[in-house]
């Protein structure tokens, strides 16, 4: 809910906003980095092999994430609006 809000920041004309918004969406990132890792330790269970065969898919769906999304925004920004890749659903 919180990256929706920080897209919407991201997309204000209010410049202020829009640079909070980009500070926030970086914390952001890094709070959801560690609840994934932490969460995969947890249903692990203390496997080892499984925790890393889980942060092997969460980090690929990631990459993949971003993969898609690095190709599809410049598209979006420059046919559809300015201002359209940022109200896209979050990652």
């Amino acid at each position: 809910m919180f990256w929706v809000l920080c897209n919407l920041g991201m997309a204000s004309p209010w410049l202020p906003a829009a640079v909070t918004a980009q500070v926030l969406m970086g914390s952001l990132f890094v709070y959801n980095a560690k609840f994934t890792t932490d969460l995969n330790l947890f249903y692990s269970l203390g496997d080892n092999g499984i925790f890393l065969t889980m942060q092997v898919w969460s980090k690929t769906a990631h990459a993949i994430g971003a993969c898609l999304s690095s190709f599809c925004a410049p598209v979006i920004y420059s046919e559809v609006s300015a201002v359209a890749p940022f109200l896209a659903f979050p990652p």
